[in-house]
């Protein structure tokens, strides 16, 4: 799924990535995946979709997860994550 899409889903959206065996975020120009998502919407991701132990969530440790009020909740294996802002703006 690309950034232009994650981007563009509506504010109650809630958002849900399933893989099996690991989710990898590439490095993000700007830094900044900016979801829409407020306090009605949210982003689930879940790395080890078939609980066999082998899904790692990545993202760059420079970049951020931006949303204005939803909920982020990020499971797999093993977790690098840089930033998650759930209030709107970065700090």
């Amino acid at each position: 799924m690309s950034r232009g899409q994650l981007e563009a889903f509506g504010v109650s959206a809630d958002v849900t990535i399933e893989a099996r065996d690991g989710v990898t975020m590439n490095s993000l120009a700007g830094h900044t995946l900016d979801l829409a998502a407020n306090s009605g919407g949210s982003l689930t991701i879940n790395a080890d979709g078939n609980n066999d132990g082998t899904g790692n969530f990545t993202m760059d440790t420079a970049d951020t997860i931006l949303t204005h009020g939803g909920a982020v909740t990020i499971t797999g294996v093993g977790i690098t994550v840089g930033s998650i802002v759930t209030g709107g703006s970065q700090r």
